[in-house]
């Protein structure tokens, strides 16, 4: 059943996004088919979405005769289109196919079917390439042939990743996990899966979910298309370098690659040998790795549609397709060291194993003040959600007593009634973050980010704005541009989600550097130009799944307000999400006490 001008989102609902560009040539063929799938599927409505990536030719138009959303999208690439439609889908499960494609009539019903299961949060199908007329098409056609067939022979239901093109996942996973990043121009569809991975879920392999690609016609479509993909996908593994031996992609090339990488090695040396008996030898290590390189194709070439004389220009082909994964993947890594997350990563390591070698003695002052204020445990530490949703243990001196939270997570405030004296104090100069360099020295945390959540206040605000799981994108921060523009602690959620999007959108060394320096200023109460920390703040797209327009606090009103600490800062607006507890201590109590452990 094809569901019209769908706006709520609904359990019952299965969202289909396809993202098009200048597909006017396989478009119609490409409507027929998910439309004819989509009415298969009983029990459930479909809504299908295409996302139009600033096409210049008649693909908008064609879609406008059949019951489709069409949704535009300013031209930033395939990710960010697939991106804008996981924002405006309204279904509980997301298909994902290309516009190039032609899906069987039973596909969706096949894809959404391992989503019985609850603990499975993708779904990928299989794709098929068909024979073109070059002899390089119908190499590419038989390989993926061949990577299906061991697909389907493996007796693993699960799969390490979904390809783009025929990919199901459930919408609050994908939410969760921030979705497809812009950043990624290709391979978003690996870098999904690494998210979904390492968020403990499981990607079902739906053997029966077919889809039909076009044919990839011509050699240099061909090696550019893997030299392309190669690149991309070192750089989305760079960070995991074991998940590369178990991703599809590389599980059939890996071994082929090597051994021609050997092969020209052995021949670059003999080039350069001193001696004409190291020559030879090394010649012949060629030859063998060269037969190797070989029968690691047989198969191949017995399947292919070619007359014989064409093999080795078959083989030939395959040599230069590897090659382009050679250079594709060294590539990629290249500029992964020279990228911004390396270079962060470096200084982060750097700079946090330097700092605590310097703090060591405040450090030691601060562990004998607690224990003689409030007793053991020295350190606190607490499951936060990290980079891709990985979760990790986060370090701080203890500024409440053991036990504080009997009834479950409590929200945090700036009078809360369960801080001890010494860390009272400690919260006030933000000393008790100290211990989390020890966090940016293993790499759970930098020194510039979105601060980390629980899990528990993760969800409940994820369910309220829905661009709320972006923030995972980037591993999180100590500091970062919310904190220095003055939403810390009990203030809006709103504005804080605005900035950290906004640093994610923007980020870079400089603009790290510069919120290092007003971090160290607002500690040291010196007062900078408001230029270091003021970014013009996007108020888009924040309040979401039913959420108000005003939301828990008025972002706009913050993000015009001097750099002083805001005015709900100060008690007069606060946190009012569903579901989270806040603890508050009155100052007239907070005057007879004078010493804040809990009742």
């Amino acid at each position: 059943m094809i569901a019209r001008d769908t706006q709520r989102t609904s359990a019952a609902l299965i969202s289909v996004v396809i993202a098009c560009r200048d597909a006017e040539a396989s478009i119609e063929a490409n409507v027929a088919s998910i439309l004819a799938a989509a009415s298969r599927v009983r029990h459930r409505q479909v809504e299908v979405i295409y996302v139009d990536d600033h096409s210049t030719d008649r693909t908008v138009a064609l879609l406008s005769h059949h019951p489709v959303r069409v949704i535009h999208s300013p031209g930033r690439g395939v990710s960010a289109a697939r991106q804008e439609g996981v924002r405006r889908a309204c279904g509980s499960i997301i298909a994902f196919t290309d516009s190039d494609t032609v899906v069987s009539s039973g596909w969706l019903e096949a894809l959404v079917k391992p989503f019985v299961n609850p603990h499975i949060v993708g779904a990928a199908g299989i794709t098929r390439i068909l024979p073109g007329t070059s002899l390089a098409s119908r190499v590419r056609s038989t390989e993926r042939d061949l990577r299906n067939e061991r697909i389907l022979s493996s007796p693993m239901p699960w799969q390490g990743w979904a390809h783009g093109t025929n990919a199901a996942y459930r919408a609050e996973a994908l939410r969760a996990a921030g979705g497809f990043s812009p950043a990624w121009y290709h391979a978003e569809d690996h870098e999904v899966g690494l998210l979904l991975s390492e968020g403990k879920g499981r990607i079902a392999l739906a053997r029966h979910a077919l889809v039909t690609h076009q044919p990839e016609e011509g050699l240099l479509r061909l090696l550019a298309n893997r030299l392309r993909n190669a690149r991309a996908s070192a750089r989305v593994y760079a960070g995991d370098a074991s998940r590369v031996g178990r991703d599809h992609y590389f599980s059939s090339t890996r071994l082929q690659a090597a051994l021609l990488l050997s092969v020209l090695l052995c021949i670059l040396l003999a080039a350069c040998g001193q001696t004409a008996q190291w020559s030879w030898l090394l010649l012949c290590i060629a030859g063998v790795l060269l037969l190797a390189y070989a029968l690691s194709y047989r198969q191949l070439l017995r399947r292919i549609p070619a007359r014989p004389c064409q093999l080795p220009a078959a083989l030939g082909i395959c040599a230069l397709k590897d090659t382009a994964i050679v250079l594709g993947t060294f590539t990629g890594l290249l500029l992964w060291l020279l990228s911004y997350p390396a270079c962060k990563r470096t200084l982060d390591a750097l700079s946090s194993a330097l700092l605590l070698l310097l703090l060591s003695p405040l450090l030691l002052f601060i562990s004998i003040a607690v224990i003689v204020d409030s007793g053991w445990p020295v350190l606190y530490m607490q499951e936060r959600l990290g980079l891709r949703g990985k979760i990790f243990r986060i370090h701080k001196f203890r500024t409440m007593p053991p036990g504080s939270e009997p009834d479950g997570p409590v929200w945090r405030t700036e009078r809360d009634a369960r801080f001890t004296r010494m860390g009272a104090w400690l919260e006030r100069g933000n000393l008790n973050e100290l211990p989390q360099l020890w966090n940016i020295l293993k790499g759970d945390m930098s020194f510039v980010g979105p601060r980390p959540e629980r899990a528990h206040f993760h969800t409940l605000f994820l369910a309220r704005y829905a661009r709320w799981g972006e923030r995972l994108q980037m591993r999180p921060g100590l500091t970062g541009l919310a904190q220095v523009n003055g939403f810390v602690g009990d203030t809006s959620i709103s504005g804080r989600l605005s900035h950290d999007l906004a640093y994610v959108t923007r980020r870079s060394l400089l603009l790290d550097a510069r919120i290092i320096i007003a971090t160290i200023a607002r500690f040291f109460g010196i007062s900078v130009p408001e230029s270091i920390t003021r970014l013009r703040v996007p108020d888009r797209g924040l309040p979401s799944h039913g959420a108000s327009a005003r939301g828990p606090a008025r972002a706009g009103r913050q993000r015009d307000a001097p750099r002083a600490r805001p005015r709900h800062a100060q008690g007069s607006e606060h946190t009012t999400d569903p579901g989270v507890k806040i603890l508050r201590r009155s100052p007239r109590r907070n005057a007879k006490r004078g010493r804040g452990r809990a009742p």
